[in-house]
């Protein structure tokens, strides 16, 4: 009785499929069961229903709209896809019974007005490939408009530049389209960009409405202050600036000119600013030179300076207590995806800003952390709390300007998981001077930055000497458009920002220096602890644990230390006020057998191992806290 039953069930919910897909005005052939794809207005199907005998795969070739892809099908069985970007194939495999699948698909491209906002020309739209980066690095300008008198600071959500400002060549958040009350914004066709983003000429399309999001900018222009302001020399087919004679005081800002008498403004002389009491400095894209001791003791706070200035350094700007803030505006293609792997930091960063509607779960150190942190272990233990984001980059690097930047985009409910490298001052804030090295750091801030606007750099030293030193390494042949991959081919990023790719054996002779020496922490760690208070006070909660450390890689006389090294550093962080230290340096603790390429690179199987033990300190962590919680 039971068994006559599923067959009458079986062969109601065949027939009612089959009145279904009639509805959509396809019959079934005799003998055989018909396949149907859901169409929606993004994509049509050729031949749509197709007739099958039971057990047999059914295919469909899919027409996209330029620039989308397949997201999701709605199939219990497997299937195959492939697309060559315009035409997607779907073979649904041993299809048994009738069925409609859905079919979701995703534009790529999202799509950015630039307007001139004043200047002469007509709005221009770019298309952009978020499947490279979330955030796209937005245009650099100075190939769209221009307009006499006026400095290209750099772009707004706003025409009167009460919204967010975005500086050149730097990344922005896409947002949905916003209509504005002005005839002359949409409605213009696309203009061509040769060699720089895709545009819609380039995707074959000549309307305005994109495929996708759609974000208006608008150019903003500071106002050149008048020749007059300024002593110049003319000295052959360019002008020196020698002094500035102009307003001073209070909010006094001053913008070079590029051009004087039709032409440009190359240099600015020894002394022409000395002493100066002006609040912002605007740099002219023409110039190539700032003389040594050109701003000395200048009182500016705000400095504005584009990517091809050539000859400058720190005694250019001897003196200058007040300056906290340096926009950099680019005007030259990035080098950093083929230079180094740090230069992955802006995507890095990518995945903080792109995930602000949610608590985060912020994994922060050097090397160490992005190297050991596996990923897929913390997304199945942690991600249906939090987005997880790894941000660990380089412990021979600047830390306080990595520090600043994440401690500008924290809040209410993220928890910050530090792991400082015992061996790096750099990482304790021990020093925190930027220098050569920090070619590493820069190629990364290149693709946005703005970042690095966020930076107090009155706590810094070094700041345009190893910035001059990074622009003269920068060869050509960069672009946006580039992701960062070894000569393997590997990409260096996860879905949470991780090291995703296999690593099994020990490459090389390992040669970084490790040291385990607790006189480093006989001060205390005041910066390190400051920059914590700073995390609390916007509510995130501030864990601390160890990175890995290769015990053959200590000198012998340091091996030793490894108890009293923890007791010095549990001793330190007791003392500051709301950071805990949630584990041992004895559990983090590995040997030269244990690392791929480097003494803070741990094979993939060790690195596992490694999270492992990170999450056993958090879950204890968190356990803890609760248990506070219920007690209070």
């Amino acid at each position: 009785m039971e068994r006559k039953t599923f067959f009458h069930l079986r062969f109601l919910l065949i027939f009612f499929l089959l009145i279904c897909l009639n509805g959509c005005g396809k019959e079934s052939k005799e003998g055989g069961i018909l396949v149907y794809i859901q169409e929606s207005g993004d994509f049509t199907v050729e031949d749509n229903g197709v007739h099958i005998r039971p057990g047999e795969s059914a295919v469909f070739h899919l027409e996209l709209p330029a620039g989308a892809h397949v997201t999701s099908v709605d199939y219990a069985g497997a299937y195959r896809l492939s697309s060559d970007g315009k035409r997607a194939t779907l073979e649904l495999k041993n299809v048994r019974y009738p069925v409609k699948v859905h079919v979701e698909t995703s534009s790529i491209y999202h799509t950015i007005y630039y307007h001139p906002n004043g200047a002469d020309g007509e709005t221009v739209a770019v298309d952009y490939n978020t499947s490279l980066h979330p955030r796209p690095n937005t245009s650099i300008g100075t190939d769209l408009f221009s307009r006499d008198g006026y400095t290209l600071t750099g772009w707004n959500t706003a025409p009167d530049g009460s919204g967010t400002g975005i500086g050149l060549g730097s990344r922005v958040t896409l947002t949905e389209a916003r209509t504005w009350e002005d005839e002359t914004l949409p409605g213009r066709e696309y203009e061509a960009l040769p060699g720089r983003e895709n545009t819609s000429a380039e995707r074959g399309s000549t309307s305005l409405t994109g495929n996708g999001i759609g974000m208006h900018l608008f150019a903003c222009w500071a106002m050149w202050t008048p020749d007059e302001a300024f002593v110049w020399e003319r000295q052959e087919e360019q002008m020196i600036l020698q002094s500035y004679v102009g307003e001073e005081g209070g909010n006094a800002r001053v913008v070079i000119p590029e051009y004087v008498d039709g032409l440009p403004v190359r240099v600015i002389a020894a002394s022409a600013f000395e002493n100066c009491d002006v609040k912002e400095v605007i740099l002219p894209k023409s110039l190539e030179t700032v003389e040594e001791g050109a701003f000395s003791g200048c009182r500016m706070e705000s400095l504005t300076l584009f990517d091809n200035l050539e000859q400058f350094s720190e005694a250019s700007f001897a003196g200058c207590e007040e300056l906290q803030t340096l926009h950099i505006n680019a005007i030259e293609d990035p080098y950093g995806y083929r230079y180094r792997k740090e230069s992955v930091y802006a995507d890095k960063v990518d995945l903080l800003l792109c995930a602000q509607d949610q608590p985060r779960l912020i994994f922060y150190g050097g090397c160490s952390m992005w190297y050991n942190l596996d990923g897929k272990t913390v997304q199945e233990r942690y991600g249906d709390q939090y987005a997880i984001i790894n941000l660990g980059l380089n412990g021979t690097v600047n830390s306080l300007v990595q520090m600043e930047i994440l401690g500008a985009f924290l809040q209410e409910g993220d928890v910050v998981f530090h792991t400082p490298e015992l061996s790096s001052r750099l990482q304790l804030l021990l020093e925190t001077d930027m220098g050569e090295n920090d070619d590493k750091l820069w190629s990364g801030l290149e693709y946005n930055y703005d970042l690095f606007s966020l930076a107090d750099i009155r706590e810094i030293r070094g700041v345009f000497s190893s910035l001059q030193h990074y622009l003269q390494k920068k060869k050509p042949g960069g672009n946006y458009r580039q992701i960062y991959v070894d000569s393997n081919g590997r990409r260096y990023l996860d879905e949470v920002g991780s090291i995703p790719f296999e690593r099994n054996v020990t490459s090389r002779e390992l040669a970084d220096e490790v040291r385990m020496d607790p006189k480093y922490l006989e001060d205390g760690l005041k910066r390190l602890s400051q920059m914590y208070q700073e995390y609390e006070k916007k509510g995130a909660r501030v864990l601390v644990s160890y990175a890995c450390v290769n015990m053959d890689a200590v000198p012998v006389e340091e091996q030793g230390n490894a108890a009293a090294m923890d007791e010095r550093f549990r001793e330190t962080m007791k003392a500051m006020d709301g950071p805990v230290l949630i584990s041992r340096l004895q559990d983090y603790l590995y040997y030269y057998s244990d690392f791929y390429d480097t003494n803070f690179h741990l094979l993939s199987a060790a690195a596992k191992q490694n999270t492992e033990k990170w999450m056993r300190d958090l879950e204890g962590a968190f356990d803890q806290e609760e248990a506070s919680v219920v007690r209070h």
